[in-house]
């Protein structure tokens, strides 16, 4: 037993279990049942060895929008307790999909799923978490060891083209080359069983795999720390603290090169983008401490990298101020989804996060006993009711309540400081934003009248800079 944590209801003998459990999320949708109560429960009834409430139980919560990563092992688990045949988990746990599942619960449930010995139906789930999400790199790496125990040529080729279509940063590169590698004796394997037109596909398919749209390499000279942030047409950012992006890019981080005749070395950041959208980028480059060699920096712009279009172009930047901007355009970006959706999930995403910071300001208001009580006196005073009665709702009425919210205007600033580890340094992060109000819509609770008035202001830019690793080109 969790301490603090008691389980859902007490089921009376005979009962039947679908409908104990279907009838009881069904009560309980606003709001939703705990989390770590439905677990708790879901543990209490595997020990005391009511398998089929156990499935009852996943099923309803799943089919009320309320299920876990946890549920469908657990679902596999409660059937094979159960004296389940294989081919009935197979089916339950597919069909526990159909209830709206995301990209990572298929993988979860994939890789449940090979651990079962329903390899080949793990494969499929993981080319499904590759459609749904093209650039979530766990779905082909995850596919390609299970390719290649089923020894799934298909899969191997899928997989292996998705890896090798990626880039990855320094830590992740050894999947990279385990994937280079089984192409190269797949090729080799079906150029020895003679089958020379699959070979040659295959083989136009990973050239065209490892060609990656731009690449930005900055590279200096001198004891500093160089930051690079590139914004994408999508309006993602990509840098250190948002390494992999919707729009395709990927920060490899920081390295050393060698650089001169006389074997001196240079330090380098990389950003490599496979797949891109059309349009401009552009690069900021920010010195973070110490001195860099005249103050220059060289930015190198790859397009079209390991194709025979590919393009390059070298330019030395002058720092000013500790920091410089350039722009590039992409003209033949191969991303196929629509620029205006990607923008428009960005701006989603960005308005969900601003959401949820004004709600946690909301609650933290309410969390207030004062503020509880004063509103609980308004209600009696405006409803006419004595102190001592509960309240009791208004029928036949529409009610309004007005929620108060601050929104900020003007100019603010936030910063983060880290200091080196020799303590000769202190990096400052700092975060400006541009904000304010660009019209107001007013509205009358008494007389329903509505009117508008301008606002000002402008939603704007905040930055920050950092480090990381880098993967070396074979990465890109």
């Amino acid at each position: 037993m969790v301490p603090g944590v008691r389980s859902l209801i007490s089921i009376p003998a005979g009962a039947y279990p679908d409908q104990v459990w279907n009838d009881y999320f069904a009560q309980h949708s606003d709001p939703p049942v705990p989390a770590a109560v439905v677990r708790e429960t879901a543990r209490q009834l595997m020990r005391d060895e009511r398998f089929d409430h156990v499935v009852a139980l996943i099923h309803a919560a799943l089919r009320h929008g309320q299920g876990q990563p946890w549920m469908y092992e657990g679902l596999g688990l409660a059937m094979e307790a159960a004296g389940r045949s294989r081919a009935d988990i197979e089916r339950a746990l597919m069909s526990a999909i159909d209830y709206g599942a995301t990209s990572i619960d298929l993988l979860y449930l994939a890789q449940y799923l090979d651990r079962l010995e329903l390899s080949a139906r793990a494969l499929k789930l993981c080319q499904q978490a590759a459609q749904m999400e093209p650039t979530r790199a766990e779905a082909y790496v995850q596919g390609l060891r299970i390719a290649q125990r089923l020894d799934d040529l298909a899969g191997i080729r899928w997989a292996t083209i998705g890896v090798l279509g990626q880039a990855w940063p320094k830590e992740h590169v050894s999947l990279w080359q385990q994937a280079y590698d089984v192409a190269a004796a797949t090729l080799e394997r079906l150029r020895s069983d003679g089958r020379k037109q699959e070979a040659d596909d295959y083989e136009r398919a990973l050239d065209e795999a490892l060609v990656r749209d731009c690449v930005v390499v900055v590279s200096w000279t001198g004891d500093a720390d160089i930051d690079l942030e590139v914004e994408e047409p999508s309006g993602t950012v990509c840098s250190y603290r948002n390494p992999r992006t919707a729009g395709g890019g990927v920060m490899l981080g920081d390295s050393f090169i060698p650089q001169g005749p006389a074997g001196t070395r240079a330090s380098m950041e990389a950003y490599v983008c496979p797949q891109g959208f059309s349009g401009d980028y552009r690069v900021l480059v920010r010195r973070v401490w110490g001195k860099v060699t005249a103050d220059r920096v060289t930015i190198d712009i790859y397009w079209n990298y390991n194709s025979k279009d590919a393009r390059r172009l070298t330019k030395k930047v002058q720092l000013v101020e500790d920091e410089a901007v350039a722009i590039f355009d992409l003209p033949n970006g191969r991303r196929a989804e629509a620029l205006a959706q990607v923008q428009l999930a960005n701006d989603v995403a960005d308005g969900l996060a601003v959401g949820r910071e004004i709600l946690a300001q909301q609650l933290n208001v309410l969390a207030d006993p004062r503020v509880a009580a004063s509103f609980a006196a308004a209600q009696r005073r405006r409803l006419g009711i004595p102190f001592g009665d509960p309240l009791q709702p208004v029928a036949g009425a529409v009610g309004y309540m007005p929620v108060i919210r601050s929104v900020p205007k003007g100019a603010m600033m936030s910063a983060i400081a880290v200091i080196s580890a020799d303590r000769r340094y202190v990096r400052v992060t700092p975060f400006p934003q541009f904000t304010g109000v660009t019209e107001v819509n007013t509205f009358n609770f008494v007389t329903g009248q509505t009117g508008q008035s301008a606002g000002a202001g402008f939603g704007g830019f905040g930055a920050g800079g950092g480090g990381g690793g880098f993967g070396g080109f074979g990465g890109f």
